[in-house]
């Protein structure tokens, strides 16, 4: 165990020098609410306007945390140390301890965030072809932008007539895989793909038009700066496969995928050994991981001009469903017979969804979910509950960094004008 227990200090002196400076969130983001003088945006009633000297302040003020940061790194390496010097399984031991102790000691360990990610699915060539295959249709939605609602679309249109299969389904993932998702510590791609093997007639069924698959990834030629932690490996981009875009305003992304943190289900996290956290720690994950809006429009925007990748905003979505429905469709170059079309765009409504709630709680094999509300209202232009003014402040610094004017401009608000900007057609 002090062997061990060495091993994992010594990782926890060189991972958590970059991690710890971001758990201290609200310390970073304090000022750069105040003396801001920028012109507001039209949302500004809900984001804080900033200006480029608090940018500056809060690049500043994360490298002067750095400092702060070894130091706490040494501390939990001694903690390590110590402790598990007296304890047989020193892994459980510090994931025990209480926060922020026992989470930077899981990440320490090599601990992913969320822990039921298995990013090796999307690292190289043979892992990716051990699921993809050519003329499949992957969701590339950015993390609570609409990836399960974009799920059943993908399924509905591909089993439009057949009535069994596209109202009957046990679970999204039994007809709309998620290869990245792991259902037990350790397990590998191969794990994964044979663990859903038994489902195969109902997603990999040679007479439906495509398979579908969920992959929220931003493209792997993507030039990003890591987040040790994170589990946001980058997907390939082929031009064998089919991509599906979805954009939505990054602050209600951001609102809520913190709803999505806060109602993980508890026992998922027991299971992979997750570490009880505070809410707020999941914000320096969704400022600095690859799936981070700023960093997932900027990926995607060099690809909005390829054939295979279709673009859509989910208030667009949202507001002309059957528009969209269609136009998604004719992208996926299938045809769904017109007797069948409104039971096709019922099943896609958010409506149908949250009568059937229970087939959208990402259910393995066993039975657990991974989460205890999926889909929840759907709604665009709402307050938040959850996000404070300063992270969105930071998080308004962050996109402003890092993404075109024109696709931010589509990313907050929408509408087919801005997306033919965007896709270069005016």
């Amino acid at each position: 165990p002090l062997l061990r227990s060495g091993g994992a200090a010594a990782c926890a002196v060189l991972r958590l020098r970059r991690i710890l400076p971001s758990y201290l969130p609200r310390c970073v983001y304090k000022k750069t609410c105040t003396n801001s003088t920028a012109a507001a945006p039209p949302h500004a009633s809900l984001v804080p306007a900033r200006s480029s000297s608090a940018q500056e302040e809060f690049q500043g003020s994360m490298g002067a945390l750095g400092v702060v940061g070894k130091g706490l790194a040494v501390a939990v390496a001694l903690v390590a140390v110590v402790l598990a010097s007296f304890r047989g399984d020193p892994d459980s031991a510090l994931r025990s301890l209480p926060f922020p102790i026992g989470a930077a000691a899981y990440l320490a360990l090599g601990g992913e965030i969320p822990p039921f990610f298995n990013p090796a699915a999307l690292k190289n060539d043979t892992q990716f072809r051990l699921w993809a295959k050519p003329g499949d249709a992957i969701i590339a939605a950015c993390p609570k932008c609409g990836n399960t609602w974009m799920m059943n679309i993908l399924h509905q249109l591909r089993v439009a007539e057949n009535h069994t299969l596209a109202e009957e389904f046990v679970d999204i993932l039994d007809v709309t895989p998620w290869p990245i998702l792991r259902y037990k510590i350790g397990d590998s791609v191969k794990d994964t793909m044979s663990a859903i093997e038994s489902k195969s007639e109902w997603w990999n069924n040679e007479k439906y038009p495509y398979r579908a698959f969920k992959i929220q990834s931003v493209p792997s030629d993507t030039p990003i700066q890591r987040f040790a932690g994170d589990s946001g490996a980058l997907l390939p981009y082929v031009p064998f496969l089919k991509y599906v875009v979805v954009v939505r305003n990054p602050y209600e992304q951001f609102e809520s995928a913190l709803h999505f943190f806060s109602s993980l289900n508890p026992e998922m996290n027991s299971l992979f050994k997750f570490p009880s956290m505070p809410l707020r720690m999941m914000v320096p994950f969704l400022m600095e991981s690859p799936l981070n809006a700023a960093h997932y429009l900027n990926g995607w925007s060099h690809h909005f001009d390829k054939d295979n990748v279709f673009l859509v905003h989910f208030a667009d979505l949202k507001s002309e469903p059957e528009k969209w429905v269609r136009r998604i469709a004719d992208f996926l170059e299938v045809e769904v017979p017109d007797q069948h079309w409104p039971d096709v765009l019922r099943r896609v409504s958010f409506k149908w969804m949250k009568e059937h709630s229970d087939k959208f709680l990402y259910r393995r094999p066993d039975g657990l979910t991974l989460t205890t509300q999926v889909v929840r209202t759907g709604k665009s232009g709402g307050k938040f509950s959850l996000a404070t003014d300063e992270e969105i402040a930071a998080l308004k610094a962050k996109l402003e960094l890092n993404v075109p004017p024109a696709l931010l401009d589509f990313a907050i608000h929408g509408g087919e004008e801005r997306r033919r900007k965007v896709l270069g057609h005016d």
